[in-house]
């Protein structure tokens, strides 16, 4: 259950579309999102070279091998870049975003390879058709 005026970004990743909702909890309650936490940060941190600032996975919360991962990445106006993006109205830059799809689309292909440390792996995002932004949903097709 998050505090307060918690955002959550959250990463789902399937079949080829990626979906990031980025979601404000004022009420302390979110029906039923966490009840299951697949992947906490020690195992996160053990798959991916990234660390703070830069890591933008926090937990996964759902996986099915080789298919989709769906992530949460906890944000708060502390963050660093919301000081310079932008001052008094702080921004979610969309390259993070990016960077976060990326994040987590490293963490699904490392837990659907199987012995992962044996495994070098590279993800990138080759081209994106259409990015459409509804209220505080980005979809990219």
């Amino acid at each position: 259950m998050f505090a307060k005026l918690t955002a959550c970004l959250i990463l789902t990743i399937a079949a080829g579309r990626v979906i990031i909702v980025v979601s404000y909890i004022l009420t302390g309650r979110v029906s039923g999102l966490l009840t299951l936490i697949l992947c906490q940060i020690e195992e996160i941190l053990e798959l991916l070279p990234h660390r703070f600032p830069f890591l933008l996975v926090d937990r996964v919360l759902d996986f099915e091998e080789g298919r989709f991962l769906r992530a949460v990445k906890n944000v708060s106006v502390n963050e660093p870049f919301f000081q310079g993006h932008f001052p008094g109205k702080p921004i979610f830059p969309g390259v993070l975003i990016l960077e976060a799809m990326a994040q987590a689309t490293g963490i699904l292909a490392f837990k659907s390879v199987g012995n992962w440390n044996r495994v070098s792996c590279t993800t990138s995002l080759v081209l994106t058709k259409r990015a459409s932004s509804a209220r505080s949903c980005l979809a990219i097709k």
